[in-house]
């Protein structure tokens, strides 16, 4: 769905590089369905946007959020926001995504950290006593989806976040944005400032389709997935875990050929989606 005054070749214009804005797009709309895709197997994921200061990485993220809310609303700082106020944001905000700033290894609490991974795959929080006397423990829910934004990658503790997220590179643009990139830019810009509630409203019409059918279509595009990247091979437990977070993805966008008809550019984007697996496994 294009925004008014768009044309195709603009939509494909606006993040383009490293296939950023294609990413972006599909995980707008799991993240109006995120309730319903967590509860088939307790999992979810994460776009995680790196690239140094000025790239546009911000700008990324609040585009996805702005199918939501208000683009002005506050980002959460992971350095300078508290734990508490950490998981009260991720278990306050069903189904609407936040953006997650300032990731950095060294400087992330453990707490943040250990919840970043949780949000990102089982979706359990924080573990805390229900009362000051009482010696039951109760674990607050995570409800929200998250973008996370920083400098480096997530490499502490072998790894494990960034095996539960899509890693999508933001490398800081040399040349000068041309007129007409500008002007479809600031068009979409525009769109969110003004509110994109009646796109909003469209996607969640799908809600019943995705209810009825993401479980079966998940399971076969994971299969043809581990088929086509492993050809046979065991799978470790880190190979498992990327191979899931890329079928969410891919069942999505499959879901929504089935519905638009739109096979050629299912294929596209699925071809995008291989190519990204296969790297990520590779370790290149």
């Amino acid at each position: 769905m294009l925004l008014p005054g768009m044309g195709q070749s603009d939509g494909r214009s606006i993040y383009k590089i490293n296939h950023n804005g294609k990413w972006a797009v599909i995980y707008a709309i799991m993240c109006t369905f995120r309730s319903d895709i967590h509860a088939i197997d307790r999992l979810f994921t994460s776009l995680f946007f790196v690239g140094p200061t000025m790239s546009g990485k911000t700008q990324i993220a609040i585009s996805i959020r702005s199918l939501f809310v208000d683009p002005k609303a506050p980002s959460f700082n992971l350095n300078s926001g508290t734990d508490a106020a950490f998981f009260t944001l991720m278990e306050g905000f069903r189904d609407i995504p936040q953006v997650l700033e300032e990731y950095n290894n060294k400087s992330i609490t453990d707490a943040k950290f250990q919840g970043l991974k949780a949000i990102t795959y089982d979706g359990d929080g924080k573990q805390k006593r229900k009362g000051i006397n009482d010696r039951d423990l109760d674990t607050s829910k995570v409800n929200s989806p998250v973008i996370i934004l920083g400098q480096e990658t997530p490499e502490r503790d072998d790894n494990a976040l960034m095996n539960r997220v899509v890693l999508c590179e933001v490398p800081k643009r040399t040349e000068e944005y041309t007129a007409r990139e500008t002007e479809v830019f600031q068009r979409l810009k525009d769109s969110e400032k003004t509110g994109l509630c009646n796109v909003l409203f469209e996607i969640l019409k799908l809600r019943p389709i995705v209810q009825d059918h993401f479980k079966h279509l998940e399971r076969t595009t994971n299969k043809e997935l581990t088929d086509a990247v492993l050809s046979g091979g065991d799978a470790s437990g880190d190979m498992v875990r990327i191979i899931k977070t890329v079928s969410l993805f891919l069942t999505m966008c499959r879901l929504f050929r089935n519905i638009c008809s739109a096979s050629s550019i299912t294929l596209y984007i699925s071809g995008i989606f291989l190519t990204w697996l296969k790297t990520r496994l590779n370790g290149k």
